[in-house]
């Protein structure tokens, strides 16, 4: 059973965080690639799948680079 909010509510909650960071000058290079991940799989129509499915956009984004 997915989580409640899922991947949709955790890409929403890192954007919160990315404007935080952004608003505060503050480098988190880790947090804002993390929130890459979650903004692809909201694009790819996951919103509503459990957080463990993410590694699925980790491994496509990674392939993907791989090709160029």
């Amino acid at each position: 059973k997915p989580s409640p909010g899922g991947l949709g509510q955790m890409s929403k909650d890192m954007s919160i965080v990315k404007d935080t960071l952004n608003a505060l000058r503050f480098d988190a290079r880790v947090a804002l690639a993390a929130r890459e991940y979650f903004a692809a799989a909201s694009e790819q129509g996951m919103d509503d799948r459990e957080g463990a499915e993410l590694i699925t956009v980790v491994e496509e984004l990674g392939a993907m680079d791989n090709k160029s």
